[in-house]
């Protein structure tokens, strides 16, 4: 705020400021519109003191200011010529009302407020023209402005030309994504495809190699069996051939006495082969166990079953030569034998001591 300008706004509404010192007035209200109300108030006052004065004759002093007023504005609104003219008949109509009895000022009393009206015009005019210089101030940065926006969208539209081609570039780049996807799509479909055939193919060769290994498993436990079969046939051969070999009778006991067994043993050997027949069928959680017999105790050897006729066939391992033993039996055991007997002797002969 600038208090100094600001106390001239009273003699900018009377107009009595220079030509210079109301550029400056109007330069400060451009900057500073909220100072524009104060300046209002003082027009419309000056403007209402008109009506307020009561009615009177002027002294001399008012008289000179109110014609000084009048010829100033005399002078803006009409030629040089006239002013004089004018001067005079305003002067002499003012005279003609002051000097006039009371009755007859009221005759004048409409020339009076024509003459208060012109003064408010030319108020009017001062402010329309203060108004239009600020209106000229403020226009220039508005071209300012004005100019400035159109380069800003010079430049925008420049941008948006770039960003046009950018976008064409862009969608032909989201074309060949598509169809790179879609040629994607159908590999991974044909891919799809060969996978579950491949799956399939896997699936049935697995199959075919568990059937493969079963049957090899089969295989090796046959040829451990034909092998164990070999053995045994050797074994027996070998014993049956043996100029040695022995042949006892084992018979049935109270227990079984329709039982009957015979053993084929060489006495220096560790093996023999044991036949039996007439035995009864055993509960699933037992079996038939042979027993070698000692002075001092007894051995047991494998164990067996029978068919539904009651016969069965075996060869018998000994740990240590069977002229070591005395006797040869079998007994019925748990399922598995045990290694001392806990059942029942069902056969039991005497072996022969060379």
């Amino acid at each position: 705020m600038d208090e100094r300008l600001e106390e001239l706004f009273a003699l900018y509404a009377l107009g009595d400021l220079s030509d210079a010192e109301m550029q400056e007035v109007e330069a400060y209200l451009a900057q500073h519109p909220e100072a524009e109300a104060k300046l209002n108030e003082m027009l419309w006052t000056t403007a209402a003191l008109a009506h307020a004065a009561p009615a009177s004759a002027p002294s001399r002093q008012i008289e000179q200011m109110l014609m000084a007023r009048v010829t100033a504005d005399a002078q803006v609104r009409f030629p040089a010529k006239q002013t004089a003219v004018t001067r005079w008949r305003w002067w002499a109509r003012l005279r003609a009302l002051w000097a006039a009895p009371v009755g007859g000022r009221i005759g004048y009393a409409l020339a009076a407020v024509a003459l208060v009206w012109a003064v408010l015009m030319s108020a009017r005019a001062m402010t329309l023209s203060r108004e239009a210089r600020i209106a000229s101030l403020q226009v220039t940065p508005l071209q300012t402005a004005l100019i400035n926006l159109q380069g800003e969208n010079a430049t925008l539209e420049g941008n948006l030309s770039g960003l046009a081609l950018e976008n064409a570039e862009l969608r032909d780049q989201l074309t060949r994504l598509a169809q790179e996807r879609d040629t994607a799509v159908d590999i991974m479909a044909a891919l799809s495809v060969e996978k579950s055939t491949i799956e399939e193919r896997v699936t049935t060769l697995t199959a075919v190699n568990e059937d493969l290994q079963a049957q090899v498993t089969a295989v090796q436990q046959l040829n451990v069996s034909l092998e164990n079969d070999l053995t045994t046939a050797a074994q027996i051969a070998a014993l049956i051939t043996s100029p040695q070999t022995q042949r006892i009778i084992l018979p049935g006991t109270e227990a079984q006495p329709q039982a009957q067994g015979e053993l084929l043993y060489d006495p220096d050997s560790q093996i023999a082969i044991l036949f039996v027949e007439g035995m009864s069928t055993l509960d699933p959680d037992q079996v038939y166990q042979v027993l070698l017999i000692r002075n001092d105790g007894h051995d047991t050897a494998e164990t067996f079953a029978v068919n539904i006729q009651g016969q069965s066939a075996l060869i018998v391992h000994a740990q240590a030569p069977l002229h070591t033993f005395t006797s040869v039996g079998v007994s019925i055991e748990p399922e598995g034998g045990s290694l001392q007997r806990t059942g029942d002797v069902i056969l039991l002969g005497e072996l022969i001591r060379s």
